[in-house]
């Protein structure tokens, strides 16, 4: 949903902490925008297209358990056009109009995104996703067999001059160089970065830069965690939290602790 132009905005409350002392919300967090995303094995048709054959039942009865908490749908293709694109949502659910979170839903996927408005993971992101993953369970007959789950974080600053390298070499833990001289001047960079975690579960860390609403140069993080295992709800569940403190600590571990303060 968010593409390289993002709206920055400031949350000036006192930071929040856990029993632990940890800080569960930074008050200046960079946060653009956390994606819950949740994929579940599905059949096919007779030409071997994926197919959601319980669907368009499912789709009414988890309208009706959710259109209390979110009452403006939305749809993302028009009611008759033909669907041939998998995995792809095809309702909205917000709050109000255009009022973050927002829950999506379509044939074999369910995401739940929100911003760092709202965002807190143990009172407010994490139960909305255990919350709907329930209702999601309820509007379908069958029993469901996740095959990928993913949180995504997008995190970005505006930058205080064009000079992306420098920023990222002296903010992030991350040293990036070029051993040759090219003829222009560098515009674009992705920086991108994959391992290989406990329990089938992948990290991917990506750094870019992009363009914010300002038209200012901008570098965006993303710390990216996703399943490759077959699961059930509960199994989803207990994976989230695991992979919420991966996202955390790897945040932490991206950034030099000087950038980390400046978001305090």
């Amino acid at each position: 949903m968010l593409g390289l132009r993002f709206i920055f905005t400031q949350n000036n409350s006192a930071c929040l902490t856990n029993k632990d002392g940890h800080i569960k919300k930074l008050p200046k967090a960079p946060l653009q925008e956390v994606v819950f995303e949740l994929l579940w094995e599905i059949g096919a048709d007779a030409y071997g297209n994926p197919i959601d054959h319980n669907f368009e039942m499912a789709q009414g009865v988890f309208r009706s358990s959710i259109i209390r908490d979110f009452p403006v749908q939305k749809r993302t293709i028009p009611e008759n056009a033909p669907f041939k694109v998998y995995p792809k949502a095809v309702h909205q659910f917000w709050k109000e109009e255009s009022v973050w979170p927002v829950v999506q839903l379509g044939p074999g996927i369910l995401a739940v995104n929100d911003t760092e408005k709202n965002y807190e993971w143990e009172n407010s992101f994490f139960p909305l996703i255990r919350d709907t993953m329930e209702v999601l369970e309820k509007s379908y007959e069958e029993s469901l067999t996740y095959i990928n789950a993913s949180l995504r974080y997008i995190d970005a600053v505006t930058l205080p001059d064009s000079n992306a390298l420098s920023f990222i070499n002296e903010n992030f833990n991350i040293n990036i160089s070029n051993d040759f001289e090219p003829d222009g001047e560098l515009n674009q960079f992705s920086l991108s970065q994959s391992f290989s975690l406990q329990d089938q579960t992948q990290l991917s860390v990506i750094v870019s830069n992009g363009i914010d609403k300002f038209d200012k140069p901008a570098v965006i993080w993303q710390t990216y965690i996703f399943s490759l295992k077959r699961r059930k709800k509960e199994e989803v569940v207990q994976w989230l939290n695991y992979a919420h403190q991966t996202a955390s600590d790897t945040f932490k571990k991206t950034i030099r602790p000087t950038f980390y303060d400046t978001f305090k």
